[in-house]
C-alpha cells in the first residue's frame, strides 16, 4: 500500500497498519522414510511506528527537500535494522512527519538548543507529543533539528522506553548522512542496548577481529552521554551502539551485546 507523508503543523493522523508475512518450517514426519511435512505459519514483522518532527529552522534549511529528506533518512535508519549482525525482523513505519509550531518552538526553547541541555530539550519535547496520543498512536517520536547542543551530543533516548507513553521519545541533531545511525544509536537505546566499548566491558570488543580486514525501569536510566561526536581513535569502534561516532568506520554493524538486548526486549 502506497504511504502518503506530508509536512504540516499537528492535525489528523495517518497511521499505516501492521503488515503480516507467510512463511514456512520443513520438519520430517518419519526420520527413517525421509518424507517431510510442511507446516504453514505467521510470522509477525516487528514493526516499529515513529512519529517524526521537525523544528522550523530545519524546514527553513531544507524547504521543498523537507520531505523527502525525512523519508530518505529513515529509510536509512530501517536499513540498519535489516543489517544482518542484528538477526531480527524489525521493520521501520513512519506514522507522520510534522512540523513544530514556530511560536510555540520559541516559547519553549526548542528550536535554538546551542545553550540548552539535550536531557531538558527532551523532557519538554516528551512532554508536548504526549498531548498529541489522543489523535496519534506511534512507539517512538523524534525530534529533527539542525545546529548542535550544550554539550558534544549528537542525540538523546531514554532506555528500554520504546512504546512507553510517558518516555517514548528522541531528540536528534542531524547530521546530513549519519543522522540515520545517530537515529538508529538511539532508537537501540530505546530497545534495550547499551554502549558498547565501554570501560570494563567486552562489548564490541569480541568482533571486531572478526571485522577488521536486565532490565532497568526506564524512568532510572538516562543515556546522558547520548551518541557523541569525537575522533577518539582508542579501536575500532564500528558498531552502531558505541557512544562515539566515527564515520570511518562505516558502514555499522550490531554488536553481539546489543543482538542479544533486543531480541530479548522484542521477546
Amino acid at each position: 500500500m502506497q504511504k502518503h507523508f506530508r509536512v504540516e503543523d499537528a492535525g489528523s493522523p495517518d497511521t499505516p497498519s501492521e503488515e503480516v508475512t507467510s512463511g514456512r518450517t520443513v520438519e520430517r514426519s518419519d526420520p527413517q522414510d525421509g518424507v517431510p511435512a510442511v507446516s504453514f505459519h505467521k510470522v509477525e514483522e516487528n514493526v516499529i511506528e515513529l512519529l517524526v518532527v521537525v523544528t522550523p529552522r530545519m524546514n527553513m534549511v531544507l524547504g521543498k527537500r523537507l520531505t523527502e529528506y525525512i523519508i530518505a533518512t529513515m529509510g536509512s535508519v530501517a536499513h540498519n535494522f535489516k543489517h544482518p549482525s542484528l538477526q531480527a525482523s524489525l521493520k521501520i513505519s513512519i506514522v507522520d512527519i510534522l512540523l513544530l509550531d514556530s511560536n510555540f518552538a520559541r516559547r519553549q526553547r526548542l528550536e535554538d538548543w546551542s545553550n540548552r541541555n539535550h536531557e531538558e530539550v527532551m523532557g519538554k519535547f516528551c512532554k508536548w507529543a504526549n498531548t498529541l496520543r489522543q489523535h496519534r498512536t506511534w512507539d517512538s517520536a523524534i525530534l529533527l533539528n539542525v545546529g548542535n547542543f550544550k554539550s558534544t551530543a549528537l542525540g538523546v533516548a531514554h532506555y528500554q522506553a520504546m512504546c512507553s507513553q510517558d518516555s517514548g521519545c528522541l531528540v536528534v541533531v542531524d547530521r546530513g548522512f549519519g543522522t540515520a545511525d545517530i537515529i538508529a544509536h538511539e532508537l537501540g537505546h530505546q530497545l534495550g542496548a547499551k554502549h558498547d566499548f565501554e570501560t570494563g566491558s567486552e562489548c564490541g570488543h569480541a568482533e571486531n577481529s572478526q571485522h577488521s580486514g536486565a532490565n532497568q525501569p526506564v524512568s532510572n536510566w538516562l543515556h546522558s552521554q547520548g551518541f557523541n561526536n569525537s575522533s577518539s581513535r582508542h579501536s575500532k569502534r564500528n558498531t552502531l551502539m558505541s557512544g562515539i561516532l566515527n564515520f570511518e568506520y562505516y558502514p555499522f554493524r550490531w554488536s553481539a551485546c546489543s543482538r542479544a538486548s533486543i531480541q530479548n526486549f522484542l521477546s
